[in-house]
């Protein structure tokens, strides 16, 4: 009854073969969403990684508010999935915010080089 139908679950092996895997600090799939003027976020934090709810909830929070943050960064028609596989070093939103805008450049140069060939 809670379950959601398969069709509205995207399960990794789908964003790994139809887009764009992007690794910084925590790696992010990066997926077309066949809207062009959407964009979607989601993020996962490892309980390995980072064993206090309290602290996953944090990197959570501070994922989705780089994200809202940057808008003209983040191109449109692609659902972003951020996972955090390794406790950062630094706690600090800011450091947060610089390695969500590495990894959105990185997928900017990626993406560039893809349309290319």
């Amino acid at each position: 009854e809670g379950t959601p139908p398969p069709d509205s679950v995207t399960p990794a092996l789908t964003v790994r073969s139809r887009g764009l895997s992007v690794t910084a600090r925590f790696r992010a799939e990066v997926l077309p969403s066949g809207q062009t003027t959407r964009r979607r976020f989601g993020c996962a934090v490892r309980r390995k990684a980072v064993p206090l709810a309290v602290d996953r909830n944090r990197l959570k929070r501070w994922l989705r508010e780089s994200f809202r943050r940057n808008p003209s960064l983040v191109p449109p028609g692609f659902d972003w999935v951020a996972v955090v596989y390794e406790r950062p070093a630094k706690w600090s939103y800011q450091d947060l915010e610089s390695q969500f805008l590495e990894l959105v450049r990185r997928f900017l140069k990626e993406r560039a080089g893809s349309l290319e060939h």
